[in-house]
């Protein structure tokens, strides 16, 4: 089989530039929403903290004098579609969009003081009002909302009692953070990080050693080789591994399955990822359908289609072949 990598120059060419929703604004931190829009914090431009009592502190999981944020989603055409005006966020806070408007926050470190702060989500109208406030019962790792609504959590710890048990897994929770679904029986899920794919999303289960769809499901019928963030388009049933562990580079496999779901693998090679200045964070992450890099303010992204097209084929060096050549004669 023909052998195919990256032809030279490809990458991330052209960018878009994350636009703050005031002058001054700094930008704390970015995510990955539905449609491939970029969910950014920007820091500043809200009115002042909300004061609250120790018992809104208690039962409302929320921080005093938190400094205010704007939370914005902005699409891949690099309009700014909507805003929230947080004014007392959970620190630390990465934030989700959920149908009609409304943004998740959920706090992802652990703090000695707040052991299960880890587990902690609030749910937002569009004008930044609480509608719900709840908690996991996992520490949350990975969390994504599809375009029906669920809520995916990816964890390596779950409660038992009163402690901690380091197990991974998932789970997936309604827009009032009700849980909706866990694994039942033996059923055993490792998830590395999750794709959106429409009303879906796509890991690979490391426990299986295969992508799945929403935990259930999965398309092949034998182990790529390859594992990372899954991307896929199910018509051409085209597949897309995306390594990020390399540093400065994204280690890419491409492969489709047949009819019968038999692995085929295509290309493979490493993405350089654009260089950021001292001042600047890098993040990746990806949807079904493309890979997207943030480095600072620029927003580059690659599709699964960019992907194999930048591919062409490997052609090894041969050595010429004598065997059919005369000898010359003696002379």
């Amino acid at each position: 089989m023909d052998e195919y990598r990256f032809r030279p120059g490809s990458g991330f060419l052209g960018h878009l530039r994350l636009e703050p929703p005031n002058v001054g604004a700094e930008l704390i931190d970015v995510t990955l929403g539905i449609d491939s829009s970029a969910i950014c914090t920007w820091l500043g431009g809200t009115a002042a903290s909300v004061a609250l009592s120790s018992s809104d502190l208690t039962t409302g999981h929320l921080r005093p004098a938190a400094t205010p944020v704007v939370v914005a989603r902005q699409d891949g055409d690099g309009k700014v579609s909507q805003t929230w005006d947080i004014p007392n966020p959970m620190n630390g806070a990465s934030y989700q969009v959920l149908p009609e408007g409304h943004l998740l926050a959920r706090a992802h470190y652990l703090t000695i003081i707040e052991e299960d702060f880890r587990r902690r989500a609030i749910v937002y109208d569009p004008n930044g009002a609480i509608v719900s406030i709840g908690s996991f019962r996992v520490e949350a790792e990975d969390v994504r909302a599809t375009g029906d609504g669920a809520i995916w959590v990816a964890h390596e710890a779950t409660t038992f009692g009163d402690y901690w048990r380091p197990v991974s897994g998932l789970e997936s929770y309604s827009t009032d953070l009700e849980l909706q679904w866990e694994p039942e029986g033996d059923l055993r899920l490792n998830p590395g990080p999750m794709s959106v794919l429409g009303d879906g999303m796509v890991f690979f289960d490391y426990e299986r050693g295969a992508p799945y769809l929403s935990a259930n499901e999965s398309w092949m019928t034998d182990q790529p080789d390859a594992f990372g963030w899954v991307l896929h388009d199910p018509e051409s049933r085209r597949w897309g591994f995306v390594d990020d562990g390399t540093a400065g580079q994204l280690n890419v496999t491409l492969g489709w399955t047949d009819f019968y779901g038999r692995w085929k693998p295509f290309s493979r090679g490493p993405i350089v990822v654009p260089v950021a200045s001292p001042m600047e964070r890098t993040r990746v992450e990806c949807d079904a359908s493309s890979i997207h890099v943030w480095v600072g303010q620029r927003w580059y992204s690659l599709t699964l289609n960019d992907l194999f097209d930048d591919s062409v084929r490997l052609i090894a060096p041969r050595l010429p072949d004598i065997s059919s050549e005369e000898e010359e004669p003696e002379q």
